[in-house]
């Protein structure tokens, strides 16, 4: 079976629902086992299947078959609440109180009168410092004004979702492509927390000797929707393509989560 990668999801979806052929699921099946590469693009379509579901993103035909793939994990279960509470933008209200504007308004007019005469008497002022100020001797050429440098927009950073909960047996660990030239936000929810300030966060390769990448202590924990979150922005290639343990500590209690990166090569 060629699934290209913009099939995959797609295929995911099927698979998951039950909408693919007995022979089309053992051949996924098969791929997932023997193809490294295919199976981490798979969990990154994955990812993205719980993230569109936790937004309601999908048709509502897509959610309701995606409902019970959903609720017969814990862990899904748990990444839907997390992306709901750290995805989700809140309504902001805005209450109008006209005595309000009607002072803001006054305000304004009399900043304007202010402003307009001190504004007239400095342009007079250096029109004539201006016209008295002797003449340079020569103008600069064209070619020695430098051109303008545009200055380059701040790089979005990838967002990494955790959910660091206390070890109970073996670990789901979720899949990441982030952009090698991009910053990372790591985001952590604190599953059962209610702590808001205090954390501690490590930063660990799974694999081979154990060397902290990234230590952060006395981290504040912010609340979205009554759910605490850490939330911390790293550099661009700190953190390079492996698996890795993040663990955060408060007061002897330590919430874990595992997480793999991958460089993406778009």
């Amino acid at each position: 079976m060629s699934i290209s990668e913009s099939d995959l999801c797609p295929a995911l979806l099927r698979y998951i629902t039950g909408k693919s052929t007995e022979s089309e699921r053992a051949e996924f099946e098969e791929r997932l086992l023997a193809d490294q590469e295919f199976s981490d693009a798979a969990a990154v379509c994955e990812q993205e299947l719980v993230d569109a579901y936790a937004l309601r993103q999908l048709n509502a035909d897509e959610m309701e078959e995606l409902r019970d793939w959903i609720e017969a994990s814990a862990d899904r279960t748990q990444r839907v609440k997390m992306a709901r509470a750290l995805l989700l933008p809140r309504p902001q209200r805005i209450r109008s109180n006209p005595r309000v504007a009607i002072i803001l308004a006054v305000a304004a007019c009399v900043l304007v009168a202010i402003t307009l005469p001190l504004m007239h008497r400095a342009t007079q002022k250096d029109a004539t410092s201006v016209s008295q100020a002797p003449a340079p001797n020569a103008m600069p050429s064209p070619s020695a004004i430098p051109p303008s440098v545009a200055i380059p927009s701040a790089i979005k950073p990838d967002v990494i979702l955790l959910a660091a909960e206390r070890v109970r047996g073996e670990q789901q660990i979720a899949s990441y492509q982030v952009h090698r030239n991009a910053p990372v936000q790591l985001q952590v929810l604190l599953s059962g927390e209610t702590a808001r300030s205090g954390y501690s966060l490590q930063v660990t390769p799974l694999e081979g000797p154990r060397r902290i990448l990234l230590e952060k202590t006395g981290l504040p924990a912010q609340s979205v929707n009554g759910q605490l979150y850490l939330n911390v922005t790293l550099p661009p290639g700190s953190l390079p393509p492996a698996t890795y343990t993040a663990s955060v500590s408060r007061h002897g209690e330590t919430l874990t989560s595992q997480f793999t990166l991958k460089w993406s090569q778009k």
